[in-house]
């Protein structure tokens, strides 16, 4: 479909399906739940016995999902009112003597005028940026084995999630966009040990979400060799226990300044995650996490060398009538800068998760970030309310960036739909230093997006 310019505030609305992941992926617009649930190891693929029962016992794969975007970035000349929609059309088939398969098509329709992080990037800085590309591709296509026991392996293009959706930190499919990201890959799963869950992937290249054709360099597709390795202890009775490494060597030695927050970088991490009920109806909830970052390989830009910190505590409370729950959190993320290249970064993270939603803060800032955060919940009438306000600071100065307020509703009804409206205000904070060293990257100019948006998952 050829771009438009004809939705104004038009209202879209939109559908989604999330079953194509190897490991059970949740909508990106649904609330987390009070504690989240162990990371499933190994896929579960039914077998069966007959070459033709591959495609008989197999599952069909849809997700659709149409949506209204407005984005209003003071750091761009005009606001933008796009309209997409995502189709993802695939099957997984049933496994015969331990091998199945799965391939998916994924294609994104867009009406309105925008930079879109692909071919209409070209029209940047005068649009605001709504990173939705028009393009059909090919999201995910592998084989696997399931003949070892407590064990599968899946070879080929195929997603990568380091946790439960949408909380992809370091590792994910940025499934809030409509070109979702996926791996060419060798993965292995396997659940030997009592509560534990050992994950490890080899990747070659990153399907990134600007579009296999997207004509600027930095925004294609990326090669690279990662080496990614989680294992998650669910045995502890108030929480589960979770490490890490990932190890990321990008191809290309000489990072061009489009792209200069993609070095090669080792990242080694730890985290605690859980909750504690201290009757039937009130749950503590927590989260500790830290990790350390260096240069890695062909990294050209010296010496890296930063921490990571996470720290969340709040409590869940299962009020029953008509308000089914509230939860309050308390959270503070931490990523160290010291004013230039020597920053934590999290290329192949899930960044609409984190730092708020109109994403400012996708790729660290040279000087660091520091984001402090609370967070109410309620699912009232089987609708779940959320609202976020975030404070953020540098590391490096100790400056204010700004703060913004995150708001949104959601509805799931008729078991497959989820309706949603969404909100988010990025507030600049105007000192000296802010404006100084951060107007090229935008975290000095104030943005407001909204979005509506209706979701089917077959």
């Amino acid at each position: 479909m050829k771009n438009i310019n004809t939705l104004g505030g038009a209202l879209l609305i939109a559908i989604s399906a999330a079953a194509s992941a190897p490991l059970a992926v949740a909508a990106a617009n649904a609330n987390p739940p009070a504690a989240p649930p162990p990371t499933a190891s190994v896929p579960v693929i039914p077998h069966t016995d007959t070459l033709a029962g591959m495609f008989r016992d197999g599952k069909l794969l849809l997700h659709l999902r149409l949506r209204y975007e407005n984005a209003d970035d003071d750091a761009r000349r005009e606001a933008v009112d796009v309209g997409t929609l995502r189709t993802a059309l695939g099957f997984r088939t049933a496994s015969f003597h331990g091998l199945f398969g799965m391939a998916e098509v994924e294609d994104v329709l867009a009406a309105g005028t925008y930079d879109d992080g692909g071919a209409n990037r070209r029209m940047a800085p005068r649009y605001s940026a709504v990173v939705d590309p028009e393009g059909m591709e090919l999201n995910q296509a592998y084989v696997g084995i399931d003949a070892i026991p407590h064990t599968v392996i899946q070879a080929g293009r195929q997603l990568i999630l380091d946790r439960d959706a949408p909380f992809h930190r370091f590792v994910g499919n940025v499934l809030w966009r409509q070109n979702w990201q996926t791996y060419d890959a060798v993965g292995v799963f396997n659940n030997s040990l009592p509560d534990t869950a050992v994950r490890f992937w080899y990747t070659w290249n990153i399907n990134r979400i600007f579009g296999e054709g997207n004509p600027t360099r930095g925004f294609d597709d990326e090669g690279l060799n990662g080496y990614l390795g989680n294992v998650v202890y669910t045995g502890l009775p108030f929480g589960r226990l979770e490490l890490y490494a990932y190890l990321l060597d990008f191809e290309r030695s000489v990072v061009p300044a489009i792209r200069s927050f993609y070095p090669s970088t080792q990242t080694y991490g730890a985290r605690f995650d859980g909750k504690f009920a201290l009757n039937p109806k009130f749950d503590v909830l927590y989260i500790a996490e830290g990790a350390w970052q260096g240069d890695f390989s062909h990294n050209p830009t010296g010496n890296i060398d930063q921490p990571f910190l996470w720290g969340m505590l709040g409590g869940s409370y299962k009020v029953g009538g008509i308000v089914q729950s509230v939860t309050m959190k308390a959270s503070v993320e931490f990523l160290g800068g010291d004013g230039g290249a020597n920053r934590f970064t999290t290329p192949l993270a899930t960044g609409h998760a984190f730092q708020g939603w109109a994403d400012r803060f996708l790729n660290t800032p040279g000087d660091g970030i520091e984001d402090v955060y609370l967070t109410f919940q309620a699912v009232v009438l089987g609708a779940n309310f959320m609202i976020e306000h975030h404070w953020f600071d540098a590391d490096n100065g100790g400056y204010g960036y700004g703060h913004e307020l995150d708001v949104q509703l959601t509805k799931t009804f008729l078991t497959k739909y989820t309706a949603g409206i969404k909100y988010a205000d990025y507030d600049a904070d105007q000192n000296a230093r802010n404006i100084a060293r951060n107007s090229g990257s935008g975290q000095a100019f104030d943005l407001r997006k909204v979005w509506v948006w209706l979701e089917y998952r077959y």
